[in-house]
């Protein structure tokens, strides 16, 4: 086991401990009015809470959505702590797993890139985690595509517009380029192509290239 996994697993063993409710009864002479309250002082309860809050993003995204909040909650701390307790039996099964049948490829929040989990937590902790995916996609696409902006030498620029023009001293450019149409079956005067590149690849064409073998594409 891991040292982060030894770690959570305190926390939310120590936590779960803690707030195990204590019945308060209603004041006298009244009904209806009990409560409970946590096992330590509530001041000392918020700071744990802070730390399993954070382990629940990562190992219990969707904690919110699958634990609900009642109409007339008399516990803070219910939802919290049975989140924590669900949370530590899905741990303490991912551990025995691991011991008795090796561990697998294993993924959490915490590991993600800030790009595609900023995008994908509105939705994942809703439940929607084909969006999620989608969102992050979408996210990492949009931040790698360049602002359009075009950047010309004023050397190049010269050599782009009249080819016949060269530049004295250094090295010259030589663009070929064609000013007349051309018919299906002259020579092209551009190279022999040997290489294609997606600058940069949507989302679409990295999803269809891990999933199946790149196409033979005819020159």
């Amino acid at each position: 086991m891991n040292d982060s996994l030894s770690w959570k697993l305190e926390k939310l063993r120590d936590f779960i401990a803690k707030t195990d409710p204590i019945f308060v009864p209603s004041p006298p002479n009244s009904i209806g009015f009990h409560s409970y309250k946590a096992q330590i002082p509530e001041q000392e309860v918020i700071p744990l809470a802070a730390i399993i809050e954070k382990i629940l993003e990562q190992e219990y995204p969707g904690w919110k959505i699958d634990v609900e909040v009642t109409e007339h909650e008399r516990y803070r701390w219910r939802q919290m702590r049975e989140a924590a307790t669900k949370c530590l039996a899905r741990l303490e099964a991912q551990e025995e797993i691991a011991l008795h049948l090796g561990g697998g490829p294993t993924l959490n929040a915490g590991n993600l890139h800030p790009w595609v989990w900023e995008a994908a937590k509105p939705a994942w902790e809703a439940g929607n985690y084909e969006d999620a995916v989608d969102a992050a996609a979408r996210n990492i696409n949009s931040r790698l595509r360049p602002a359009p902006s075009i950047v010309v030498e004023h050397g190049v620029a010269s050599d782009i517009v009249a080819p016949e023009r060269r530049r004295t001293g250094g090295a010259s450019r030589t663009w070929a380029l064609r000013r007349a149409p051309r018919l299906p079956h002259e020579t092209s005067p551009h190279p022999a192509v040997d290489c294609y590149a997606a600058v940069p690849p949507n989302a679409d064409l990295v999803a269809k290239l891990a999933l199946a073998p790149l196409p033979t594409i005819g020159r």
